[in-house]
């Protein structure tokens, strides 16, 4: 539902803004696993003071939630035909 959200959302300026930062939460959520975090705690005073990177999975989820609103308005209004479909082949799976 985010990734429709997504979709139909495109020229909304806001929906980026909300996946961009879903997406830099979820690689600071990720820790040590991923190669960013060296270098954010290099380059980013104050964020070695994130004791538990986390938390910030509560970004994430907030911003899935939100990008899966703006799915939900865009099926219900049927805006994304190419994304409704997807979608109910995705929920037959």
């Amino acid at each position: 539902m985010p990734l429709l959200g997504l979709a139909s959302a495109r020229t909304e300026i806001k929906a980026r803004w909300v996946a961009a930062a879903a997406g830099l939460a979820l690689l600071f959520a990720l820790s040590a696993a991923t190669p960013l975090h060296d270098t954010l705690y290099s380059l980013l005073p104050g964020v070695g003071k994130a004791r538990i990177p986390v938390r910030a999975s509560h970004i994430l989820n907030l911003g899935l939630c939100i990008l899966a609103a703006y799915g939900l308005d865009g099926f219900l209004a049927g805006q994304s035909e190419r994304g409704t479909r997807l979608l109910r082949q995705g929920l037959l799976l």
